[in-house]
């Protein structure tokens, strides 16, 4: 593979190597991007390595290219690949465009790059990022999507300021004689390069980018859900919170979140562990590894609960004042078993599976408030008979589940004694039903461990055997599926349940304060002696598994993972519409009070002119004059004192050794004071001549003087002590001269 080094040109002059580090950066960020939205590890090794390479070659002032007729073999190969991606059709179109993108960047790479090469590199990777967009809606893809966009402006200015230098050596420049070797012509461009001149204009664009994409965001109508769905990706991670769904499988990381999404008020005693859930949702059909719940047409006693009898039975009572984020609705919460539910627009329904539900959709605002009333442990006689009459069409329809047969091998293994028991004591059926759930959650809980990481586990694989015989590890939504599935194989009746958990020691005098961490899964198995009693398989101490030192960040990365998906990614016409309505109101507002404002101030000036009377009024509004007026004065002289000053003030603040200069600062004093002034747009050879034009001056000393002042400003040999002490004499030879005349 050829090594070239950089010319003395592209060293001295056009400074390549500053253009090279950010491009390259630039191109490995959209790279890299890219490969871990779309989980392709060999693009993003392949990538990282050829900017490497590259960068590591540029460091040292060389460019690593290779041969036109590999080259284009390379991009013949990157054809062929996306070709055979296209027929085999087993990804999206996007991903596919997104490794040609990246094959063709490697290519271009290792190319002998010319200023078209650099446009087309940095053409390719704005396209890349954006492709990658497509792909990701998470927080930290944005983020990436920022600073791409930084160094890809930034870089645009750099290779936009090497493109002018790259003409000027092209055109042979010459500064008053001969042309200089490029050593000495970028002498003073390499001491002086314009970082903070690029970083100011970097600010300036990305500011206007920013203003201009905020607008665009909120006025551009928002795309149909369906046209997202089709270039959204899978997602490799997310964060913890409630959901009525469960499905197993996802290979992906959770993160816990400290984000408070309920506060619940119990008033009654906790003491039964069935007391600290939350019950949301139910469900009793497994099958490919997903839950589903009974459907309407199945079970109309559950589509359609009949109120609760008013003779219900009498009993200790828990009662439950709810204040939940409507994020959560339409589902509701509450301690099982829950007898009534009452709303802001009335009483609600508890339907034969528990879950709740309101006569009509709360108001729209932040919360949603509504208060449960629940049984509280051990129930009566009376009050199993009324669960049983209201949950009868519900138990009237088995529940299915469909696994693999090691997972039936493997309950039956676990409780082959209490099974024998139970074939020959059916009166103890109950009781054994009971135990049976109680040794599959404490085998659970003993052999299994906990982890929020799944991205080992396999979507190929049904989700409860991958669990117990592959992974061996899982959140709560895997041991309650396992034992939920386990109880059902050996003929206990259980089902699924998903809500919250509530920590009975973190109460404050009856206050309770739930967030998306508390989340949880657990069984529900049923006798008709003891109703639905819950049963948790996920180890005890799973709450504090996940938390260490860096959990206050993962939270708060978390927190604004949430804000950003509610914020951006859920902006649809709705709330465009309220926002709108916001700002009309608020500039309504702002009118009004101007307009109540100048009026008040009208009144008091016309008070003033025709009687003479002082309001308060006036002192404010002539002191925010004074102060607007103060503020302009201030302003105009600013900009006076930043105005381009004489020649000679710029050629003494720019200098590299202001001792060394003195003669030529002393000799522009010199002149200006009898009249010879100058502007920034002089050179120094044309003061010279317009000073011995006017003053009558002989031209050789002057000339000696500026030949001089070239040499110590812009080319590279130093000064000797007799050269200055020459120029110094000139200089007073040249005063002399001029004050003995009249």
């Amino acid at each position: 593979m050829p090594l070239r080094p950089y010319t003395d040109t592209e060293i001295r002059i056009t400074e390549r190597k500053r253009l090279e580090r950010p491009l390259l950066l630039a191109v490995w960020l959209a790279m890299a991007g890219f490969s871990i939205t779309e989980g392709a590890m060999f693009y993003l090794l392949a990538g990282s390595a050829a900017v490497g390479v590259s960068l590591l070659a540029a460091q040292v002032g060389c460019e690593v290219y290779v041969r036109r007729p590999l080259l284009n073999t390379g991009l013949i190969l990157a054809t062929a690949v996306m070709f055979l991606e296209l027929f085999a059709g087993r990804q999206q179109l996007i991903i596919i465009l997104g490794h040609y993108l990246i094959l063709i960047e490697i290519c271009k790479l290792f190319d002998r790059r010319r200023n078209r090469d650099y446009v087309q590199l940095l053409a390719i990777s704005m396209l890349l990022v954006v492709t990658g967009a497509m792909l990701c809606e998470d927080l930290w893809y944005a983020l990436l999507l920022l600073c791409e966009l930084m160094l890809l402006s930034h870089t645009a200015m750099r290779l936009t300021l090497k493109r002018g230098l790259d003409d000027t050596v092209a055109a042979r420049l010459s500064v008053e004689g001969a042309a200089p070797e490029p050593r000495r012509a970028a002498w003073n461009m390499m001491r002086h390069w314009p970082t903070r001149a690029l970083l100011g204009r970097l600010g300036v664009i990305l500011a206007v980018v920013s203003v201009l994409g905020g607008v665009m965001f909120l006025v551009v109508p928002r795309l149909a859900a369906g046209s997202a769905a089709l270039l959204q990706g899978s997602r490799s991670a997310a964060t913890s919170g409630y959901s009525g769904s469960v499905q197993l499988g996802q290979t992906r990381e959770v993160y816990l979140s400290d984000r408070t999404v309920m506060r619940v008020h119990v008033d009654g005693n906790l003491d039964d562990p069935g007391s600290w859930y939350l019950r949301g949702n139910t469900l009793e059909q497994y099958a490919d590894s997903r839950w589903f719940g009974f459907q309407p047409g199945q079970l109309p006693g559950l589509s359609s609960p009949p109120p609760p009898r008013p003779d219900a039975p009498a009993g200790e009572v828990l009662v439950q004042e709810v204040t939940q984020v409507q994020s959560l609705a339409p589902a509701m919460f509450g301690i099982a078993p829950a007898i009534r539910v009452f709303g802001e627009t009335g009483e609600g329904r508890v339907g034969g599976d528990g879950t709740l539900s309101l006569p009509r959709e709360p108001s729209p605002r932040p919360y949603a408030r509504y208060t449960v009333h629940s049984w509280a442990r051990p129930l009566s006689e009376e009050q199993l008979a009324y669960l049983a009459e209201r949950q009868e069409a519900g138990l009237a329809v088995r529940p299915y589940v469909h696994t693999t047969r090691r997972v039936e091998v493997l309950a039956r293994q676990w409780c082959a004694d209490l099974l024998a028991r139970r074939q020959t004591e059916p009166r103890r059926r109950n009781e054994l039903d009971l135990r049976i759930a109680g040794r599959i959650a404490e085998r659970l809980r003993e052999e299994y461990a906990y982890t929020l990481d799944l991205k080992g586990s396999d979507p190929k694989r049904d989700g409860v055997e991958d669990f117990l015989f592959h992974m061996k590890r899982g959140h709560c939504e895997y041991f309650a599926s396992a034992m939920t599935v386990m109880c059902n194989i050996v003929g206990v009746r259980a089902r699924l349940a998903t809500g919250f958990r509530i920590d009975p020691a973190g109460a404050n005098e009856g206050d309770y304060v739930i967030r998306e961490r508390d989340a949880h899964a657990w069984t529900e198995v049923y006798t008709p002696a003891t109703d639905w009693v819950v049963f948790d398989a996920t180890p005890g101490d799973y709450a504090d598994i996940q938390r260490s030192w860096w959990s206050p960040l993962t939270d708060y990365w978390s927190g604004l993972q949430q804000m950003w998906s509610e914020q951006v990614l859920q902006y649809d016409w709705d709330t465009q519409r309220k926002l709108w309505g916001m700002l009309r109101s608020g500039v309504l507002r702002a009118y009004h009070w101007l307009a109540r404002v100048g009026g008040t101030v009208w009144e008091a000036v016309l008070a003033l002119l025709l009687h003479g009377e002082l309001h308060g009024v006036l002192i404010p509004a002539a002191a925010g004059l004074g102060l607007a007026v103060l503020a302009m004065e201030l302003t105009i002289l600013r900009r006076r004192s930043l105005r381009p000053r004489s020649w000679r003030g710029h050629a003494w603040a720019l200098v590299p050794n202001r001792r060394e200069l003195r003669f030529m600062v002393d000799l522009l004093r010199l002149l200006e004071r009898h009249g010879v002034r100058a502007g920034p747009q002089h050179t120094p050879r044309h003061i010279a001549a317009l000073a011995a034009q006017r003053l009558h001056l002989p031209p050789g000393p002057l000339e000696d003087l500026v030949a001089l002042y070239y040499r110590l400003r812009w080319g590279l040999a130093p000064a000797t002590d007799d050269d200055l002490r020459a120029a110094r004499a000139h200089v007073r030879s040249l005063r002399d001269t001029l004050r003995r005349r009249p």
